[in-house]
């Protein structure tokens, strides 16, 4: 990764999120966006209009090997555990936004109360 661990993690806990450009293989951001498509397309949002979000979540996520490999993925659960302080952390919730282009950024909120989601 470009990116130490010690940087995600502060990143991570100063802004909420942390873009990690090789977090991935270019092979598994491959996959990861086509199951993503495939995964609006099937559950009822693949025609989007421009600027809005489709929000999907639940197990059935995990039917689709590419957006499964991200929950799992070994870089995932070790970044989880830093962050949570719990060596072997677990998925309260499944979930994947797929934002359709031009979108604003987003205002710091509140994300169904599990807590603060800061500015993107």
């Amino acid at each position: 990764m470009s990116l130490s661990v010690d940087e995600i993690i502060a990143t991570v806990r100063k802004e909420g999120v942390c873009c990690i450009p090789d977090f991935l293989t270019a092979a598994e951001l491959a996959d990861a966006r086509a199951d993503l498509d495939q995964a609006c397309a099937d559950l009822g949002h693949g025609d989007q209009e421009a600027g809005s979000r489709a929000r999907l979540g639940g197990r059935i996520l995990l039917d689709y090997p590419g957006l499964a490999r991200i929950y799992n993925h070994p870089r995932t659960i070790a970044l989880s555990a830093i962050l949570t302080e719990d060596p072997a952390p677990f998925l309260q919730e499944i979930v994947a936004n797929r934002y359709y282009p031009p979108v604003d950024a987003l205002e710091a909120h509140l994300d169904e109360g599990y807590g603060l989601v800061p500015a993107f």
